[in-house]
């Protein structure tokens, strides 16, 4: 597992606006999705009415159906932006292909309505790492880089497990073990200051 650190994901991002897929690798920073759930991610997914009225405070909410449960993952406002541009793009697609446009209601589609090639993406991808000059680290490692910086944020990790879709904490503390001891360092200082 190799993750990104803050700055390096802004770098990523800011080279990434200059794709098609832009919003792809941004929903997988922001929600720390596998890809196959971003890939597969519908609109009756996502709660758009509710997070259009509470865009500032709440955002959107995904539902992923996983095991028989059900997955919720708050966003912020600027993915739900972005999801609202991409919403309305869409709907121009549509209107401009006319019944050419396969509607599958998929949030992240080929402008014809199709489903996006995983292989297609994943070569866009390594593009967009090389051109940004940042050591390379595989698509799932955004779900890694996800969980990790809101771990080093002081996100409780049952929180965590619950963004990423574990069925258990313990999957996630024995996950990113690698943070950790940063978290007992600070722990640390903050209780001594809290104690001055």
């Amino acid at each position: 597992m190799q993750t990104w650190d803050n700055e390096q994901v802004k770098t990523f991002l800011d080279v990434a606006k200059s794709s098609v897929y832009y919003s792809i690798y941004l929903t997988a920073f922001y929600t720390g999705m596998r890809r196959g759930e971003v890939l597969g991610l519908r609109w009756q997914d996502v709660e758009f009415e509710k997070s259009l009225q509470e865009v500032k405070k709440v955002g959107l909410t995904f539902k992923e159906p996983k095991s028989g449960k059900s997955r919720s993952i708050t966003i912020t406002p600027t993915l739900v932006m972005e999801l609202k541009k991409l919403y309305k793009q869409q709907l121009t697609d549509k209107l401009l292909l006319g019944q050419e446009y396969q509607d599958l209601d998929l949030v992240f589609a080929q402008k014809n309505g199709k489903p996006i090639q995983p292989t297609e993406m994943a070569r866009n991808y390594r593009k967009m790492v090389e051109i940004s000059g940042l050591p390379y680290i595989r698509f799932h490692d955004l779900r890694h880089t996800h969980a990790t910086l809101l771990l080093q944020q002081g996100v409780h990790p049952k929180v965590v497990s619950e963004r990423l879709g574990h069925s258990t904490i313990g999957i996630t503390m024995d996950t990113y073990t690698h943070v950790l001891p940063n978290m007992q360092k600070e722990a640390a200082l903050q209780f001594e200051q809290l104690i001055k």
